[in-house]
């Protein structure tokens, strides 16, 4: 559920379905302990899985945004390749009437592993996301260490072009324990920040070729264990983050982002990046470098 209070009154949106689509039911309260159902605020029309999960409604530069996690949708050309997805409608949400009024769904994510996004809001105004980065259903190889799975790193969103963009927390820059400029196209390292500028097709490949992200001819792609993730755009910018067994691209200050679960087969340290790029800097987490 998400609880949030307005006018001396407290509401809270949850997720739900029928026989065939999935829906958000919103709910009042004067004590946030006794609810009174007020009706179905946004449901699926066939196209959009027949389950919505983790709803969050949250208003952001004048906009009311609805982020939930459908369960069922089916493939569309390069969309929706995941399990289940994460996304998003941007529009207009009245409370005395139950309704959102909004556009078009959009996902939030185009990588491997991304699922059940929620926000708060900070004490500096910024509304912040965290996301499960994993999928259902999968091989995880940690279970065998008596954990699994992990949450991505906080972004900052905003809303440019009708769309949600998403930044890395300016904190994430205290992580920083050496940076330098990245001079030879190999190099190591097993929790780092590269950023760099793109003049036209590159490759980034990690741990020896477990994941590659590569842009040629108005595709930027993202291959894990022969399985893409890609979208038709352009890139102009880059700045990744690895840690042991992820990877979070952030593509044109956070137009686009990929997020992704890698497991090297051999734990090698071994990166790879070529191509016509420039202002390549390497920041490294790891102590000691």
């Amino acid at each position: 559920p998400k609880v949030w209070a307005d006018n001396d009154k407290f509401y809270m949106i949850l997720g739900t379905r029928d026989e065939l689509n999935g829906k958000v039911v919103l709910y009042e309260s004067d004590d946030a302990l006794h609810w009174r159902e007020q009706g179905i605020m946004a449901e699926g029309t066939g196209e959009h899985g027949w389950m919505w999960e983790c709803p969050d409604l949250f208003t952001l530069n004048g906009h009311d945004v609805l982020l939930l996690s459908p369960q069922g949708m089916e493939p569309t050309g390069d969309r929706y390749h995941n399990l289940h997805q994460c996304g998003y409608f941007i529009g207009k949400f009245d409370v005395t009437t139950t309704q959102f009024t909004h556009g078009s769904f959009s996902e939030l994510d185009y990588g491997h592993d991304f699922y059940a996004a929620q926000t708060f809001l900070d004490d500096q105004g910024r509304r912040i996301l965290i996301a499960w980065n994993a999928m259902w259903e999968q091989d995880w190889p940690e279970q065998r260490e008596g954990w699994t799975n992990q949450m991505t790193i906080p972004r900052e969103l905003r809303i440019r072009n009708n769309r949600l963009w998403m930044t890395p927390i300016e904190e994430m820059k205290w992580l920083r324990q050496c940076s330098f400029p990245l001079e030879s196209p190999c190099f190591s390292g097993k929790a780092f920040e590269l950023e760099f500028d793109v003049q036209g097709a590159f490759q980034f490949s990690c741990f020896q070729g477990t994941a590659t992200l590569s842009v040629a001819k108005g595709y930027i792609q993202l291959v894990r264990n022969e399985t893409e993730r890609r979208i038709q755009a352009n890139c102009e910018r880059v700045r990744l983050f690895i840690d042991s067994s992820s990877i979070e691209i952030f593509i044109n200050d956070g137009e686009y982002v990929f997020s992704s679960r890698i497991y090297p087969v051999n734990h090698t340290l071994q990166h790879h990046l070529t191509g016509n790029i420039s202002n390549i800097m390497y920041h490294s987490f790891e102590s000691g470098e």
